[in-house]
């Protein structure tokens, strides 16, 4: 009767520390995805601020000049402030 104990008693315990190990590493998975998922994002951010943004006149995506209505990137108004 003891040595049933003890085998049930050393199979649980594999049991939970191979339930263990899989979470473990799961959880590894998952913040790694998660880390990746992240700097995509970020990175996708900054080069969508840096790159472009919407014309004040005509309000399309542009990058320089405006390619709808071919006016510059910052409204007249910031332009007159900077003089």
């Amino acid at each position: 009767m003891i040595t049933v104990f003890v085998l049930q008693s050393t199979l649980t315990q594999k049991i939970i520390i191979s339930l263990y190990k899989m979470l473990e590493l799961q959880n590894r998975y998952l913040y790694k995805m998660l880390e990746l998922q992240n700097r995509y994002l970020y990175k996708m951010l900054e080069l969508q601020t840096d790159i472009c943004t919407r014309c004040w006149n005509c309000k399309t995506d542009i990058c320089t000049r405006c390619w709808n209505c071919k006016t510059d990137i910052s409204p007249p108004y910031q332009k007159d402030e900077q003089k």
